[in-house]
């Protein structure tokens, strides 16, 4: 489990989010699984979460890329990963932009059946109450419910984008203003109703259909 071809998303949390890291792994038909999730409890180091990546990095063959939200205090936590050695951490900043190019590449992914999850109910409900509304400008502007977390679906929307060969050249599309909120059914993605593995890594994965977003 320890080899393959991997990306790494990081979501850093603050006051009061959680931080969350997700691996996925490339496979050679282009095929990307979730094979690891770590949420750090509110008010951990952010001393503590960089050794963790350096484990992650010196523990599997090959980290390609990792990618951090700097948004924040972010982008301190990325030069301090950088001197720490990890030489292939990059950071990005969640401009409204950059937000939506990151979820139209998750949403591709998703639409191809290339991306593949284990059996996570909180990481789908994070999916599921994500809501995205399109302003006149024709960016979009995410969000979730108060009381409600989305540090998971972005640190997997992290992994996925940094995982892609290439940066492509990004036009936004304007498109009418609606606020949509996208459905995954869980009986639709067949998978068992089992807890998510306790494992440094793991290997139980099963095909993520994406469904065409529904207005409410």
């Amino acid at each position: 489990m320890k080899e393959g071809n991997f990306y790494v998303g990081v979501d850093l949390g603050q006051k009061h989010d959680p931080s969350v890291i997700i691996v996925v792994r490339k496979d050679a038909d282009y095929g990307l699984h979730v094979v690891h999730k770590r949420v750090s409890p509110l008010g951990t180091p952010y001393s503590e979460i960089l050794g963790y990546l350096n484990l992650l990095n010196k523990s599997l063959n090959k980290v390609h890329r990792i990618l951090i939200d700097q948004t924040g205090v972010g982008e301190v936590f990325v030069e301090d990963a950088q001197k720490s050695g990890l030489k292939n951490a990059e950071g990005v900043n969640l401009s409204l932009t950059r937000k939506q190019e990151i979820m139209t590449c998750l949403k591709q992914v998703m639409e191809k059946k290339r991306l593949h999850l284990p059996f996570d109910r909180d990481l789908i409900n994070e999916m599921n109450i994500e809501r995205y509304e399109v302003m006149k400008t024709g960016h979009y502007r995410f969000s979730h419910p108060s009381g409600t977390h989305d540090d998971s679906l972005w640190a997997l929307a992290l992994a996925v984008y940094t995982s892609r060969p290439e940066v492509p050249e990004y036009h936004p599309v304007v498109l009418t203003g609606y606020i949509i909120k996208p459905r995954i059914s869980i009986a639709n993605l067949g998978l068992e109703k089992q807890a998510w593995k306790r494992d440094p890594m793991y290997n139980q994965t099963t095909s993520c259909m994406h469904e065409t977003p529904r207005d409410p």
